[in-house]
């Protein structure tokens, strides 16, 4: 968890103003989400997670999200800090451009 509180607070260093909100996909258990937390004290986190054992430990973290898969998510709620990591090697290549513009669609800014 070091590295990722180090890795996040270098980034959101540079942010003008602390996002209030965070969409992650795929995170896993939700390190990320542990992370932030400790950065953020109103840390507003939503992930989209597919796989259930990982989204459960997600959800008992304190986080709001949905179990899915990346290719089915669709929302109409906007977030201020959108990402994910460590995760687009491991899609199809083919389905990069359709998960990039997800992700612009899904960011408030």
């Amino acid at each position: 968890m070091a590295s990722s509180l180090f890795l996040f607070g270098q980034i959101l260093s540079k942010c003008p103003k602390m996002p209030a909100s965070f969409l992650e996909l795929e995170p896993n258990i939700g390190m990320n989400f542990r992370a932030l937390s400790l950065l953020s004290s109103d840390c507003d986190f939503y992930g989209v997670e597919v796989n259930q054992s990982a989204f459960d430990q997600l959800i008992q973290a304190g986080a709001r999200g949905e179990n899915s898969s990346i290719e089915s998510f669709d929302t109409d709620e906007r977030f201020d800090f959108v990402f994910t990591k460590t995760v687009l090697i491991h899609l199809n290549p083919e389905s990069l451009d359709e998960t990039y513009k997800k992700m612009a669609e899904a960011s408030s800014q």
